[in-house]
Parts: C-alpha cells; sequence; structure tokens
C-alpha cells in the first residue's frame, strides 16, 4: 500500500516537473510570441491601402536588422544554402498567395486558415522526413483544429461565402508555409545555430 502510494507520488511529481520544465515554459513563450508578432504583421499588410508595398517594407526591415546580426554571429555553413534557398523560395509563394487571398477574403478568415493548414501538413511531413511524433495532446490540438477547418468548410455557403478563389490562394499559402518550416527546420539543423541561419535567411527573403 506504502509502495503504492509512493509509486503514485513519484508518477505525479515527475508530470509537474514536466509539466513547469523551464525550458518548455521558454519554447512555448516565445513561440506564442512569434505567432503574435506574425499576426500583427499580417494584419498591418491587410489594413494597408498599399499592401504589396507594405509586405515589401517589412521584409526590408527584417533584412536590415537582420545584417548587424549576421555579422556578429558569422555565416552559417555551407550546407544550409540550399535550404535558405528553399525557404526563400517557397516564402516568395507564400507572400503571392497571401497578397492574393487578402484582396478576395477578410483576414480573420485568410491568416487563420493558412496557418491552421500549414500545421496539418507539418504534422504528416515531419513524421515521414524527420521521423518526429506529436504527443497525445499534440495530436489532440491537431485534431481540433482539422475539425474547425472541417465546420468552416461546411459553413461556407450562401451569398457570404468565401470565394473559391480565395481558397486556392490560402490552400497554396498553407502549402508554402509548411514547405518553408520544414527548409527552415532542416537548415537550422545544418547551421548549428538558429540565430545564425534565422539571420541569413531574413537577409535572403528580403
Amino acid at each position: 500500500m506504502h509502495y503504492c502510494r509512493k509509486v503514485d507520488c513519484a508518477t505525479r511529481a515527475s508530470i509537474t516537473e514536466s509539466l513547469l520544465d523551464p525550458m518548455e515554459i521558454t519554447y512555448v513563450a516565445v513561440a506564442l510570441l512569434s505567432a503574435l508578432l506574425h499576426a500583427g504583421w499580417n494584419a498591418a499588410v491587410k489594413s494597408s491601402p498599399q499592401p504589396a508595398q507594405t509586405m515589401t517594407a517589412q521584409m526590408v526591415l527584417a533584412a536590415a536588422l537582420g545584417v548587424p546580426g549576421l555579422l556578429w554571429c558569422g555565416m552559417p555553413a555551407p550546407a544550409t544554402f540550399i535550404w535558405m534557398a528553399c525557404s526563400t523560395l517557397t516564402n516568395m509563394v507564400i507572400i503571392t498567395a497571401l497578397l492574393k487571398a487578402y484582396e478576395l477574403a477578410g483576414f480573420g478568415i485568410v491568416y487563420p486558415v493558412t496557418r491552421a493548414l500549414s500545421v496539418m501538413l507539418v504534422v504528416p511531413l515531419a513524421g515521414i522526413i524527420a521521423g518526429e511524433t506529436l504527443s497525445p495532446w499534440g495530436l489532440a490540438g491537431v485534431a481540433l483544429i482539422a475539425s474547425s477547418l472541417l465546420l468552416l468548410g461546411l459553413g461556407n455557403r450562401g451569398e457570404h461565402a468565401i470565394p473559391r478563389a480565395a481558397l486556392g490562394w490560402m490552400l497554396l499559402a498553407g502549402v508554402g508555409t509548411a514547405a518553408t518550416v520544414m527548409s527552415d527546420v532542416q537548415g537550422i539543423r545544418a547551421a548549428g545555430s538558429p540565430w545564425t541561419y534565422g539571420f541569413a535567411v531574413s537577409i535572403s527573403n528580403a
């Protein structure tokens, strides 16, 4: 009896420790900050009277900020160049598709659908290419995303329906985002540092 209680307490302590892991909390916080900034940039593009120019200005600014960082960190290894090229090309696809989609539908539809599609594509790609798997909680989150997209599709009828052209551009942007994520993951691993790769790819994207 006492042994079972000790095992139970040890199990609870292990779960609590994993939930409160400082590194895990840091990763989540950085991911949320990145999502907030990314959504803000896209909202600015959508609300701008000149979306293409606003998107270009953002990318040039990111490149300008990346130059001193790259000088400080140094160039990434040559093995990363192919992944940087892939990331830059797919990023061009994303930008073009998003700008087209924003012309046809609202930000509240285009942006979340594009991000949701990319998540659903990255999960199987990560398993096939990198052998990575999600926890049950992660899979549950992906299932919720899939359910939300299904409900959106079922409700896309009538005079307020999203134009098919917009759906096509959102799909293309989602596929491009997934490809960019996978390219960046491989590039960072080849570079050995997220900083040097991040600074370099921000410059190449401009």
